[in-house]
């Protein structure tokens, strides 16, 4: 991946690459570890070593001890949407029980500032079913369009991160260290 970005290394990658970035989201951690306990080893391996391939793993979770210190060590952006208990707060208690309730978007960084953040909709609406209708440009076409991979099968999940393993040790990579 850092090959075929910008030469540093970083930027977007050239439209004309075919490739992009792959986002696998759990929301609901808690949930998943209880249901695919087998796989969360495997999810942590692949937050640790993913950004070397363009895979960014992002996790959501109802309280931050929902997350062990193993992966939430991995997790480089982290910001609190409003808590149901204030007191749980990672970031500061004093601070997040001025996070107003009732207005979802709403949370504070790590950096004790509040935030709000929405849908990226051009239309009025905020229906959730017609997200996909709502974030598409209008007056033709400006750029590439992303398509949704919708959610994946277990197995798809942990093949592709043992594929990556397995192609650094072929390389003669230890797959434990980001190179």
């Amino acid at each position: 991946m850092k090959s075929r970005r910008a030469p540093e290394g970083r930027g977007p990658l050239p439209l004309a690459s075919g490739i992009g970035d792959a986002f696998l989201i759990v929301d609901g951690w808690l949930n998943f570890r209880q249901e695919f306990e087998e796989l969360e080893q495997q999810v942590v391996a692949l937050a640790a070593q993913g950004l070397a391939f363009g895979v960014h793993v992002i996790v959501g979770a109802n309280r931050w001890a929902e997350i062990r210190p193993a992966l939430k060590d991995l997790l480089g952006t982290r910001f609190e949407l409003r808590l149901g208990d204030p007191t749980e707060s990672d970031v500061d208690r004093r601070v997040a029980v001025n996070v107003p309730a009732g207005r979802p978007g709403r949370g504070i960084t790590r950096e004790k500032l509040h935030f709000l953040t929405g849908l990226p909709r051009i239309d009025a609406s905020s229906d959730p079913e017609s997200v996909a209708g709502g974030v598409q440009l209008r007056g033709g076409d400006r750029g590439a369009q992303a398509t949704a991979a919708g959610p994946l099968e277990r197995a798809d999940v942990v093949d592709a991160a043992v594929a990556a393993v397995v192609e650094r040790q072929r390389r003669g990579h230890d797959p434990a260290v980001l190179a």
